[in-house]
């Protein structure tokens, strides 16, 4: 049975997400590349999915290992928190964060739990809310 080390809830979410590399991590990180797509996109840039957040860190559903230690840009799709944004938005809100840990969780679907450091004050109220009005 795992321990719950989680300082914050948690509220599930399907939401879209792109993990972007930052700093030297981007150059060190080496990834295994599925045919037809190029290791300059790749090395950058991770679409993946938003399993569940709060306003502490998140656990993102990954196509790959991503060692804990790294900072990862994340930007999430701005239309699943849309009842928390009370209108229409279009930026996608941006979080950094450090990976915290990494597990497969079957072959291609690792779930990397993130630790936010940063984030601007509105996208931090619409994930207040979405949290709340769960």
């Amino acid at each position: 049975m795992f321990m719950n080390t989680r300082c914050k809830k948690r509220v599930p979410i399907d939401c879209p997400a792109r993990l972007i590399f930052v700093g030297p991590a981007r150059k060190a990180l080496k990834i295994n590349l599925p045919n037809g797509v190029s290791r300059k996109d790749a090395d950058r840039i991770i679409d993946a999915k938003l399993c569940d957040i709060s306003t502490a860190g998140c656990a993102i559903d990954s196509p790959y290992l991503v060692p804990p230690g790294l900072v990862l840009k994340i930007e999430a799709d701005p239309s699943v928190f849309a009842a928390a944004i009370k209108g229409h938005r279009t930026m996608k809100l941006k979080f950094i964060a450090k990976v915290t840990s990494c597990v497969m969780r079957s072959p291609g679907h690792y779930r990397i739990g993130a630790h936010f450091q940063k984030m601007k004050k509105t996208d931090l109220a619409i994930v207040e809310h979405f949290v709340a009005s769960h």
